[in-house]
């Protein structure tokens, strides 16, 4: 894993913004962009400030093992026909630890639209998905494209029915039965979210 990609993980772990970081080691929320995608040496000054304020050890034995102890989770986009698309160009990066042991290969991450899950699940969170093909679990969050749309709803069981439940009463739960569950394709269950931050 690259150097920038390590801070910006430990950057997102401690809920700060680009902004937020550059106000704290002395520079600009573009530099701090361009630190994190590697397009810049820093110097060892930048290093020292970085490191206090993110807890980052930069000697090659430490990076190794952050690099051992992480992977890359991509984005997902809906597609047509039931779906999903990964955008392998478009991933965050978290530690092994915070994935519970699930395989790094069975992750995504989708960012929520809307405010049908609030107060639980806000507009803009992101959401990290264990996409392995198990047995729906009653009352658990899971992501889902339904008519070519992707959907986080929670997903409750009943004799030859799924309910899809908001945690918003402004949305009413909608019930699939029949030929209706056929259509609804379950990518994963929600595993953790990422709050944005306000």
């Amino acid at each position: 894993m690259l150097i920038g990609k390590i801070i910006k993980l430990k950057r997102i772990e401690k809920e700060l913004s680009q902004k937020e970081l550059g106000v704290k080691i002395g520079c600009t929320k573009s530099y701090v962009s361009l630190i994190e995608n590697d397009k810049t040496e820093m110097t060892e000054e930048m290093k020292e400030a970085i490191s206090k304020v993110l807890n980052i050890n930069f000697t090659q034995q430490s990076l190794l093992d952050e690099q051992e102890e992480s992977c890359k989770v991509p984005f997902i986009v809906s597609s047509a026909g039931g779906g999903y698309e990964l955008q392998e160009s478009n991933c965050i990066t978290m530690s092994k630890a915070e994935l519970n042991g699930i395989n790094c290969n069975n992750v995504v991450c989708t960012q929520i639209r809307g405010d049908s899950m609030t107060p639980e699940i806000n507009d803009k969170d992101l959401l990290i998905i264990d996409t392995e093909k198990n047995p729906l679990i009653d009352g658990e969050i899971y992501v889902m494209n339904f008519e070519n749309q992707l959907y986080c709803k929670q997903v409750l069981l009943n004799i030859n029915q799924v309910i899809l439940e908001s945690f918003n009463p402004k949305y009413p739960p909608v019930t699939l039965q029949g030929q209706e569950k056929d259509k609804l394709n379950i990518i994963g269950r929600v595993i953790c979210q990422i709050r944005k931050r306000v």
